[in-house]
């Protein structure tokens, strides 16, 4: 009978868990223009330079203003610019490579590597 409820504690435990650290995972970037600003953003960042990072700062609220890129891609940009703008270049390092590792291929990647077409870099 105990044996059944600490079971049933644990897995609601690990449960919460798995909802909170999936909450924390940075966002799929739609559109090649807003996955092409991870590689810039992580230039900017990991060079240390102001004036690349104002520029990415730039791209990003104008298209995020264009309604081309969401709330939530928005969050995880500005997130590493206002960390990188703070001192803190070892965090934005790590928050923008996390960001460019959550990137999935969508279906438009898939079908370009079906048909043998490299990608537009």
């Amino acid at each position: 009978m105990k044996s059944n409820s600490l079971m049933r504690s644990a897995i609601a435990c690990a449960a919460v868990l798995t909802a909170m650290l999936g909450c924390s995972r940075p966002p799929q970037v739609s559109g090649e223009e807003n996955r092409k600003l991870i590689g810039s953003l992580s230039t900017a960042v990991s060079t240390q330079r102001i004036d690349l990072l104002d520029a990415n700062a730039r791209k990003i609220d104008a298209r995020h203003g264009k309604g081309e890129m969401s709330d939530e891609e928005y969050a995880a940009f500005r997130a590493v610019i206002d960390k990188a703008k703070s001192g803190d270049w070892s965090g934005a390092r790590s928050d923008v490579l996390a960001l460019g590792h959550a990137q999935q291929p969508t279906a438009e990647d898939v079908a370009r590597l079906k048909k043998g077409q490299p990608g537009a870099d």
